[in-house]
């Protein structure tokens, strides 16, 4: 990922940083270093049982999540085919050259949104979408997205087992916790974890993540594509390139 100036200084938050589990299960190796770039690879699996149908860990997520909607501080999205590739090349179109670093998406308190695209050439730029389109996303994210998934009853070692990533995307939460969920469409599968972050940024402008706690594999069977497809017509219909 290149570097760029994210245009905000490192915030002093609370000091004490909140764990919050979803529920504990079978395991998963996790291998993603603080600051949210690994990139090990490996096809070992590990045969694990599974919930399966409405009581998995997608719905268990879900009604995490769903708990925490008016906690969330923004989306962060990077590092991934969607972002670096899919957001690329629309907006090449619009400027020759243009390479799109992340998405920054901002919850206010009245449920309107902030989506700030993060280009490398000319920094952040945003644009505003109203309460309707925050719960359009969030829902087709959540309830139809990872809630509607069955638990992998076979899974890689590591995530990712490939590289790079076709989507993911981490929600930040105002008591320092935060929660990832990422997909593969090599594999066909989604991997979801939580964990805690400092309030603050590295210096390239990636939220600082303090902690990430063991993960969950999910099937994606096709779950996720609407809400694929809702955040690329959001994103591109939302923000354009600077004149």
């Amino acid at each position: 990922m290149r570097e760029y100036d994210s245009g905000i200084g490192m915030r002093v938050l609370a000091p004490v940083i909140i764990a919050v589990l979803i529920v504990a299960g079978f395991g998963a190796t996790l291998f993603w270093p603080p600051g949210g770039n690994g990139t090990t690879t490996t096809t070992t699996t590990t045969t694990t049982t599974t919930n399966g149908g409405g009581d998995g860990y997608g719905p268990l997520a879900a009604t995490f999540l769903n708990s925490k909607r008016e906690d969330v501080v923004f989306f962060w999205m990077c590092n991934s085919s969607f972002v670096n590739d899919d957001l690329s090349t629309f907006y090449n179109q619009q400027h020759a050259g243009t390479f799109v670093d992340g998405v920054q998406m901002w919850r206010n308190d009245t449920d309107y949104c902030r989506i700030e695209v993060l280009f490398s050439s000319a920094g952040r730029v945003s644009g505003e979408v109203g309460p309707t389109t925050w719960f359009w996303l969030s829902g087709s994210l959540i309830d139809d997205g990872i809630g509607q998934m069955n638990d992998a009853t076979s899974h890689p070692e590591y995530w990712p087992q490939t590289w790079p990533v076709d989507f993911f995307v981490e929600v930040y939460f105002e008591d320092l916790t935060m929660f990832y969920i990422g997909y593969t469409s090599s594999d066909g599968l989604v991997y979801i974890c939580n964990g805690t972050w400092t309030g603050g940024y590295t210096a390239g402008g990636w939220p600082e993540i303090g902690e990430l706690f063991e993960g969950y594999w999910l099937i994606e069977g096709g779950h996720l594509q609407a809400s694929i497809s809702m955040f690329y017509s959001t994103i591109t219909n939302t923000v354009s390139y600077p004149e």
